[in-house]
């Protein structure tokens, strides 16, 4: 069985300080992979107007391309640079709830976080 570690990324130096215990992790382990998560916070209970219900959606998708490429992207090419294997997702929900789905949809063995 291979070991999956979830590695939950913010863009900030909290995600990076998970991104370097998981390599660290991962370099014990050995046969192991990398799952970089990012998960933007999103309430589907939030009131709004329904000009911005309207926009909802387009703003949903628009946010998550961000974070792929400014964040999740970077962060697998530097793992997988570094000879690990790894890939990403995005998504958006509760942090703790997504980031633990996320783990057992993918089957994932650990969880990291920075903070």
């Amino acid at each position: 069985m291979t070991v999956k570690i979830v590695v939950g990324v913010d863009g900030e130096g909290t995600g990076d300080r998970a991104l370097g215990y998981a390599k660290e992790l991962a370099g014990f382990i050995g046969d192991c992979e990398l799952l970089v998560v990012y998960v933007i916070e999103w309430s589907p209970f939030t009131f709004q107007t329904p000009e911005e219900n309207a926009q909802r959606h387009k703003r949903r998708e628009e946010e998550l391309e961000v974070a792929r490429t400014r964040i999740v992207e970077p962060a697998v090419k530097s793992l997988t640079d570094a000879g690990f294997t790894a890939t990403g997702v995005c998504r958006h929900g509760d942090v703790a709830e997504t980031l633990n789905a996320i783990t057992v949809e993918n089957g994932g063995t650990q969880i990291v976080v920075g903070r």
